[in-house]
């Protein structure tokens, strides 16, 4: 679960979630963009500023837009953003080309930018129409702009003038706390008492598996819980069988045993519980584990190193505390032991 979970944080997006800062605003303050983005690109450490109506990695579903080519109807994910949002989070660019400040002055016309899944997907070209007024300029990889729970759909961004989120690329280097506290000053100035919603963006991807890490530290606190109460009784075990086998340790001792040779023996018995109770365990966990998996569209594979280290783990609390246990009733006089019993 560890695992799954550091894959989904972690893995590439296809995009930068690093050094991005995203704002919602209202519509009061968005007829005001430019003198903000303006502002913003004054302080040193700010790159660019790009707008979009919806907000990257925070949710699994997008909105949906259906549109005709060639006399049938597409369906894909659309995100409306201005002419610089692809290029503040760096979203690579395979054909064509990236939206213009001029695209958003054509009267009666509008711009897609496709991703790779639905180039393939529709057979799209460079300058197809789709309905009344949408032209595909370019084309972008298949960016995960949702979670990893779903899989890539086809994917469209288009310009669009309501600019409810802006993104704030912060150069690599500079101080991010600086630079939000900066927005934050420049907020205040121009739209004063509006209570904008600053976040990081890569700790709002990282929040949209609350849930996955809500369930791991749930799952790792039982799981301790479930050792610790083992060991509480291997310790049990370990203490009865001292306590019952006293005359024969003392006789093997009489014999010549030594005290390795002694707590061998004492752990040589756990060694087959545990092996009994990994190879039932073992596939039990498998199968829940791929169960689990199943509800992501992309995963992590089921390593069989992580059984092993597992096994491992339990096997040297065990042996520690049959060892730590069985010390004292090895080296005890054998004639004490025998005159005891």
């Amino acid at each position: 679960m560890y695992l799954q979970t550091h894959h989904m944080q972690h893995t590439n997006p296809g995009y930068d979630r690093n050094q991005i800062i995203a704002i919602t605003t209202n519509k009061q303050f968005a007829e005001q963009y430019e003198l903000f983005a303006s502002e913003l690109k004054s302080f040193s450490g700010i790159e660019s500023v790009g707008y979009s109506e919806s907000l990257l990695a925070s949710r699994d579903f997008y909105s949906s837009s259906q549109l005709n080519y060639k006399g049938k109807e597409i369906k894909f994910q659309a995100i409306g953003v201005d002419a610089d949002f692809l290029e503040t989070i760096n979203i690579p660019l395979l054909e064509g080309r990236y939206f213009t400040h001029s695209d958003a002055k054509t009267e009666g016309e509008n711009f897609m930018i496709f991703n790779e899944r639905a180039r393939k997907e529709y057979d799209l070209q460079i300058g197809d129409k789709l309905g009344d007024q949408f032209t595909v300029i370019g084309f972008i990889p298949d960016i995960n702009y949702s979670s990893f729970r779903k899989g890539i759909e086809p994917l469209a961004f288009y310009l669009n003038p309501h600019r409810r989120l802006a993104y704030v690329r912060v150069e690599e280097g500079t101080n991010i706390r600086s630079a939000m506290r900066y927005v934050e000053t420049t907020l205040e100035r121009l739209s004063p008492g509006y209570p904008f919603e600053i976040r990081l963006l890569d700790e709002v991807a990282n929040g949209l598996y609350a849930f996955e890490n809500n369930l791991m530290l749930l799952i790792t606190l039982f799981s301790l819980i479930a050792i610790i109460l083992s060991m509480v009784g291997v310790f049990g075990l370990v203490i009865f069988e001292g306590e019952y086998k006293r005359k024969e340790i003392g006789i093997r001792k009489v014999f010549g045993s030594t005290t390795q040779q002694i707590l061998e023996r004492f752990n040589r018995r756990y060694v087959y519980l545990l092996v009994i109770c990994f190879i039932i365990a073992a596939p039990l966990s498998w199968y829940a584990i791929h169960l689990w998996l199943q509800s992501f569209a992309y995963k992590t594979p089921i390593y069989w190193w992580v059984f092993m280290v597992a096994f491992l783990l339990v096997a040297i609390l065990t042996f520690a505390t049959v060892t730590f246990q069985s010390w004292r009733a090895a080296n005890a006089n054998p004639v004490d032991c025998i005159k005891k019993e």
